[in-house]
């Protein structure tokens, strides 16, 4: 088999319910020059059996099986044997929607190699009925600076891997954090995008995120994901330039302080990311003069305060 241009990366855990109509899926794709690799994650039930069944009966198919170590590192194998020029994640209980989706995106968008990450529309749902759509726009949106990058991430955020077609130089020395439990997906986006040049949002295709009550995004609901991300971010280093830091964390918390009445633990939680941050940083950035005029209150005279003003300003 000649080198393909898209890798698929599978990690597959106890989901032998779904399994097969996650792979047909792909299978039944009308573009054929992909790879898919199934990493059994160290499943309990017969999903490892079903990837090797699938294995024997096509050649694009590569199955490893390992020891259970979480969705991170079952991804972190997928990577360290993708050969495409594309890499992109779908989980074992999910699906593509169309058939010719990896045709469209391939012809349309990866034959020249020109975009390092391409985004396209997710659908969550459950059982037979559909949710909502993800970032689901009318026309393409293409961008190739790191703070419109961010900018659009965060307005139109989409904290999971799945649902992107990563370009896989553009990956080399980035994985997935296997000490995390929550937000991998997340630090690994993080990076990628930090690096990314040419990020592209478009209208066609469709993944189908399967909605359970046992997912892993469902346990995750009850996180305070803008505040976790600052988390990441200042704490992991995850981008260099204080001025998207910036524009980013005055982007979430302003929204919030004016709308929302934010528990003690969020404000602490706020208040300990930007005591991270000196006063220079903030002043000598190239933000805007309102982000580092309203950074610069936050730090001086802390949030609760800040609270305060606004709410006297309000009425």
């Amino acid at each position: 088999m000649e080198q393909p241009k898209i890798s698929i990366i599978v990690p597959v855990y106890n989901v032998e319910q779904y399994l097969c109509q996650c792979i047909e899926s792909i299978l039944s794709q009308n573009y054929s020059d992909f790879e898919l690799l199934l990493i059994n994650d160290g499943s309990k039930d017969n999903s490892g059996k079903i990837c090797d069944k699938y294995a024997s009966i096509d050649c694009r198919i590569k199955v490893f099986h390992k020891k259970n170590g979480g969705v991170s590192s079952a991804r972190n194998i997928g990577l360290q044997y993708a050969c495409g020029d594309y890499v992109t994640f779908v989980d074992g209980d999910d699906m593509l929607m169309e058939d010719d989706m990896l045709f469209q995106l391939y012809h349309l968008y990866l034959s020249d190699i020109k975009y390092e990450i391409i985004e396209f529309p997710g659908l969550y749902f459950a059982g037979n009925k559909e949710k909502e759509y993800l970032n689901r726009i009318q026309c393409n949106l293409e961008l190739s600076k790191p703070v419109s990058i961010f900018n659009y991430w965060f307005t139109n955020p989409r904290f999971e891997v799945w649902g992107h077609l990563f370009k896989r130089s553009l990956l080399q020395g980035i994985c997935f954090d296997e000490m995390l439990t929550v937000g991998e997906d997340v630090v690994f986006l993080m990076e990628a995008l930090q690096r990314c040049k040419s990020y592209l949002v478009v209208k066609e295709g469709c993944y189908y995120y399967r909605y359970r009550d046992t997912s892993v995004m469902h346990k995750k609901m009850a996180v305070d994901y803008n505040l976790f991300i600052l988390q990441i971010i200042i704490r992991k280093n995850k981008i260099e330039d204080h001025t998207i830091f910036f524009n980013l964390f005055y982007r979430i918390i302003m929204p919030q302080i004016l709308v929302e009445k934010l528990s003690k633990k969020t404000y602490l939680g706020y208040a300990a990311v930007l005591d991270e941050v000196s006063l220079y940083d903030i002043l000598y950035s190239d933000s805007p003069f309102k982000v580092k005029c309203v950074l610069f209150l936050l730090k001086f005279v802390g949030f609760k305060m800040m609270d305060s003003i606004l709410n006297l300003i309000k009425k």
